[in-house]
């Protein structure tokens, strides 16, 4: 086989061109610019030569545009008449009440129902109430049902007189659904009788104390519902 002298001559030329490309790699790594060293940590001294980056500035011969001008400063508005934060008072608000004895100096009696036990009554005892009224006008008020409409003991009176219609002598009896209308009559007494206790407690067992009467004056803004949006109370405390 005869091979050509140009063939001979690049499988000779190819290692040395690979070692002469080997040789020049570091020097031309060596030749592209090195990005600037890091700042020193703290408590560190800096390298040899180290010199930080110069601040920034305008480029030269830099200027605002004609006609530009800083924006002015805000006005200061004057505080409203009266305004200002309400002042700590350590004293406590309420103080509890002894009877016989004057008020202490900066407060005054206070006297209010107990609004606990007053709302929980209201609701246990309106509740079951508006739930017998109308069942008792969807049966027309038979059966001595009229005296649901007296609150708190029309469930008992009910009970008392209505017409059982558990009779073993009578052709038709059932004593199922007797059962069921005075196990309701008496769960609704219940309610409304313990309901209207609750009610009664808060009404009459008011709570007596001692206010403060001196103190820093409170604003206070309570939202109330309307029939068509919502309404804001303000309440006032001297």
């Amino acid at each position: 086989m005869t091979v050509s002298p140009r063939y001979s001559l690049l499988r000779r030329s190819t290692p040395l061109a690979l070692a002469c490309g080997l040789l020049s790699f570091p020097a031309r790594a060596g030749a592209q610019p090195q990005p600037p060293p890091a700042a020193p940590a703290a408590g560190h001294a800096p390298a040899p030569g180290y010199a930080p980056a110069p601040d920034y500035a305008p480029a030269p011969g830099y200027a605002p545009a004609p006609g530009y001008a800083p924006p002015p400063p805000y006005p200061a508005y004057p505080a409203a008449p009266g305004y200002g934060p309400i002042p700590y008072d350590p004293r406590p608000r309420y103080l509890p009440y002894i009877p016989g004895q004057p008020a202490p100096p900066g407060y005054a009696f206070d006297e209010e129902v107990r609004r606990a036990p007053l709302v929980g009554g209201l609701v246990t005892l309106g509740v079951p109430y508006l739930l017998g009224l109308l069942v008792a006008a969807q049966e027309n008020y038979n059966n001595k049902k009229g005296f649901l409409v007296v609150p708190g003991i029309g469930p008992w009176l009910t009970l008392l007189a209505r017409d059982s219609s558990c009779d073993q002598s009578l052709p038709i009896s059932d004593c199922t659904e007797d059962s069921a209308t005075r196990f309701v009559l008496v769960l609704d007494g219940m309610l409304q009788t313990t309901g209207a206790v609750l009610a009664a407690y808060g009404i009459f067992n008011t709570r007596k104390r001692y206010v403060l009467s001196d103190g820093p004056q409170q604003v206070s803004f309570v939202p109330r519902p309307l029939r068509q949006g919502l309404g804001l109370d303000v309440i006032a405390t001297f």
